[in-house]
């Protein structure tokens, strides 16, 4: 016999590698101090035990934010984002709360690494923007936006990812224009973006479909122009992850 159960993010912080946070889709935070040995959970309290997404608050180790949820499969609904500021231990509310009745999904929990008190959530029912540390949150944009990305050392620029296409911020995510050149050619299933420190112009954009092909997409200008530099028939998931160094 055996456990299984699926991790939605991982945080190791660089500053510390023995400290490791992690999300799962149904089972809560859970964090180690020895670089994985054994882990803890601290969240089995909450209305709805599942964890989407890890921020960590610039330079400290002891606040952290977490988007609750299971935002691939949905067997956890969504309850908003929680923080903490002892490392995890205990969590409160913050202003972007829901029910689980509400039926809504966090995709990815941002914060500004300049203006650390921005931060934007890419959720099922559009992009929200906080510029006060998540006490209050606005709608900056309707959709169901399933990922989002600060450009490398230029936090002002925000791209964001619908099933309908591409957003861009120029604005630290306070609004958003549509990137016309992006078109997924079909509805798509999975939409995912990534950027790189070593080429901050750079952005790739993988679509995935289960009626027809999947595609890489990529940026050379910040997101002005896409093109589509690989198409995959019969790839039904890309999660892409870019190089940090090359």
């Amino acid at each position: 016999g055996g456990d299984a159960g699926r991790i939605q993010c991982i945080e190791v912080v660089s500053t510390n590698t023995n400290l490791i946070f992690a999300g799962t889709a149904a089972g809560g935070f859970w964090m180690s101090t020895n670089a994985g040995a054994s882990y803890t959970t601290t969240t089995d309290y909450f209305a709805s035990c599942g964890v989407s997404d890890i921020a960590l608050y610039p330079g400290s180790t002891n606040t952290i934010f977490i988007s609750t949820g299971d935002k691939d499969a949905g067997d956890t609904r969504s309850t908003g984002v929680f923080k903490s500021t002892n490392g995890g231990l205990t969590w409160a509310v913050t202003g972007l709360t829901w029910t689980p009745s509400q039926n809504r999904r966090i995709y990815r929990l941002l914060i500004n690494p300049s203006t650390p008190n921005i931060m934007i959530a890419a959720t099922s029912v559009g992009m929200y923007y906080s510029n006060n540390g998540a006490v209050s949150w606005s709608l900056s944009l309707s959709g169901n936006f399933v990922d989002a990305e600060f450009k490398p050392g230029d936090p002002t620029t925000v791209y964001a990812a619908s099933s309908s296409g591409i957003q861009k911020s120029t604005n630290g995510g306070f609004s958003y224009s549509s990137v016309s050149s992006f078109s997924t050619a079909t509805a798509v299933n999975r939409l995912s973006l990534a950027v790189t420190p070593a080429n901050p112009d750079v952005v790739y954009a993988s679509t995935m479909s289960w009626t027809g092909n999947s595609r890489i997409f990529r940026s050379t200008n910040s997101g002005g122009v896409f093109f589509v530099v690989e198409t995959l028939p019969d790839v039904r998931r890309i999660d892409l992850a870019v190089s940090q160094n090359n």
